[in-house]
C-alpha cells in the first residue's frame, strides 16, 4: 500500500506589533485551520484565510473541546471532508497538528489528518496501536511511530513535520521519533479529511480540536498561544523563518523533520 475563517485583521496587527513582520509573514504558510467552534450545522470554517472549508458527516458537536468547542467522532462513519485545493498539495515541507481526546484506542490505523491516497497523514493509532506520522515521499511510503499509546479520555497534542530531510512525530511538544528521508511529498486531487478517510475507512473515536496544516516544517513546539481572538496554536521555531522565541529574542532554529510507512488494516 502506497499511500483555512480568515484571520481577523486585528489579530494580524497584533502579530506585527508584538512579534514583527517576519513572524506575521510566517502565518501565510498556514493553509488550513479548524477550531470546531461552530456548534451546529454540517460545515467547518477554515480560519487560515485560504478558503478550505469542510463538510461534516455523522459528527456530534461537543461544547467542551480543548479550546472552545470540538467535534466528536464515532469511530465508524464520522468524517470531515475538505475538497482538494492547490494550497493543500504540500510538496517540500509540512506541519500537521491537532489536539485529540480518544474515547477508545483500538489497534489499527485511525486518522486524525489524512490526505489521500497516503499523500500525508497523522494517526492516533497504527498497526502497533501507537501514534504515527507518515507521507509518501519520493514515491515511497515513509512512517515514524510513537513510543507509547495516547491516553484515553485525555487531551493530547500530536504533530507531524517534514522539512525535506526528516519526518518527525511530536507528542505534547516533545519529539518522540523521526525518520531520515529526502524527496517531495506526493500530491493528488483527493480531499483532505479529518477523523477518518473514504479510501481505507480508518475512523477515529473521540474528540478532535484545533487542527492546523502548514506548508513549512516546525522545528520545535511550545505551549505559547500564537494569536488572540479565537485562534490558538502551538508556537514553533524551525528552518527558513524567524519566530519569537521564549526568551523574547528573534531566533532561527536548526533544520529538522521525520516520516512513516503503513499497511491496510
Amino acid at each position: 500500500m502506497t499511500w483555512r475563517r480568515a484571520l481577523p485583521a486585528a489579530s494580524v496587527a497584533v502579530l506585527v506589533l508584538l512579534f514583527g513582520h517576519a513572524h506575521a509573514t510566517a502565518q501565510t504558510a498556514l493553509v488550513a485551520a479548524y477550531s470546531f467552534n461552530e456548534g451546529i450545522g454540517t460545515t467547518v470554517t477554515d480560519a487560515s484565510g485560504t478558503g478550505n472549508a469542510g463538510s461534516v458527516a455523522n459528527a456530534t458537536w461537543a461544547a467542551a473541546g480543548k479550546y472552545g468547542g470540538a467535534l466528536s467522532f464515532n469511530g465508524s462513519s464520522t468524517l470531515v471532508t475538505i475538497p482538494d485545493a492547490p494550497s493543500l498539495r504540500l510538496t517540500t515541507a509540512m506541519t500537521l497538528e491537532a489536539w485529540v481526546n480518544p474515547s477508545t484506542l483500538a489497534s489499527g490505523w485511525r486518522d486524525l489528518v489524512y490526505k489521500g491516497n497516503d499523500n500525508y497523514y497523522l494517526e492516533a493509532t497504527s498497526s502497533t496501536n501507537l501514534p504515527a506520522a507518515g507521507a509518501t515521499i519520493g514515491s515511497t511510503a515513509a512512517e515514524t511511530f510513537g513510543t507509547a499509546a495516547l491516553g484515553a479520555n485525555t487531551w493530547t497534542h500530536v504533530a507531524e513535520t517534514y522539512d525535506g530531510a526528516t519526518l518527525r512525530l511530536f507528542v505534547n511538544g516533545t519529539q518522540v521519533s523521526s525518520l531520515a528521508r529526502t524527496g517531495l511529498i506526493a500530491t493528488s486531487t483527493n480531499p483532505l479529511q479529518i477523523g477518518g478517510d473514504s479510501i481505507w475507512g480508518q475512523f477515529f473515536s473521540g474528540l478532535i480540536d484545533e487542527v492546523r496544516v502548514f506548508t513549512f516544517a516546525s522545528g520545535q513546539f511550545s505551549t505559547r498561544d500564537l494569536l488572540v481572538n479565537q485562534f490558538r496554536a502551538w508556537v514553533w521555531t524551525g528552518p527558513n523563518y524567524d519566530v519569537w522565541s521564549n526568551t523574547n529574542n528573534w531566533t532561527r532554529a536548526a533544520d529538522g523533520a521525520h516520516g512513516r510507512h503503513r499497511s491496510a488494516v
